[in-house]
């Protein structure tokens, strides 16, 4: 399986003159949905030793998720006033593994996920 990065693109700087005043321009590298805050109630249940943790640091997560919401709405963008179609999916994560690198066949096809690397827990 190939992974697809979320990054998004930076939104483009439009000449001042069309504006009235000058736009902040905040820019989210990611999106809202896109970070998981795990709690002490997840850490221990995922026998994660904070210890081995660092900020910066890569993992993989492994998850079983099950759609609650679909969305897909016709809305006017406010800059443009043109319609476009904005999309929403909710996820509910409802099991998953958190690891170094891929975990072993093994161990995924136990849970039914397929899998080629080795693992390394924290």
């Amino acid at each position: 399986m190939e992974l697809v990065s979320m990054e998004r693109p930076r939104p483009k700087k439009e000449a001042k003159a069309d504006m009235a005043c000058e736009p902040t321009m905040y820019y989210e590298k990611y999106g809202y949905g896109m970070s998981i805050h795990l709690e002490t109630e997840e850490i221990n249940k995922l026998d994660i030793d904070l210890k081995k943790c660092r900020a910066g640091d890569e993992v993989m997560i492994y998850a079983k998720a099950k759609i609650t919401e679909v969305e897909e709405r016709e809305t006017s963008d406010d800059r443009t006033g043109k319609m476009k179609v904005r999309k929403g999916l909710r996820l509910q994560i409802t099991n998953m593994d958190l690891k170094k690198e891929a975990p072993s066949s093994n161990s995924l096809t136990r849970r039914g996920i397929k899998a080629t690397s080795n693992k390394d827990s924290y």
